[in-house]
């Protein structure tokens, strides 16, 4: 499901599977044990599920998103969130806590909760490190 994103958008399926790495050797360095660890490594790649819901003028924009299309880009955690919610097998659930939380940050000042410290379930705060990682060692 985390590939979907990607054939919609500039993202790589390369992306996704570095994310889902980074995330489990964090995990595993958080102390999470090696189940927990596996199941954030298969469901960290759905972090950006709910962009499949953003307009392609927006998704595959070059340059930098007006207020207003950043403003629908960042509808996609709670959209991802919603398009998982409501499953009732672990790697869902734990994908909608990901896709909902993966841009929250320590000081409140994410989104789309504006959660903070450990409000933050550790998924998002390690998926969020493991994305941004991955993105400021690639084009």
């Amino acid at each position: 499901m985390g590939s979907i994103t990607e054939t919609r958008s500039k993202e790589t399926g390369k992306h996704v599977k570095r994310v889902a790495a980074y995330s489990e050797l964090l995990a595993l360095k958080a102390g999470l044990s090696t189940a927990e660890a596996k199941l954030l490594r298969l469901c960290s790649p759905m972090h950006n599920i709910g962009k499949v819901a953003i307009p392609d003028n927006i998704l595959n924009k070059p340059g930098k998103l007006t207020d207003s299309e950043f403003t629908i880009m960042k509808t996609h955690a709670k959209l991802g969130y919603e398009m998982l919610e409501h499953s009732n097998r672990d790697i869902l659930k734990a994908a909608a806590i990901v896709a909902h939380e993966h841009h929250e940050k320590y000081d409140g000042s994410g989104y789309p909760r504006k959660l903070k410290g450990e409000e933050i379930h550790i998924y998002g705060q390690i998926t969020a490190v493991a994305d941004v990682f991955d993105a400021l060692g690639s084009d």
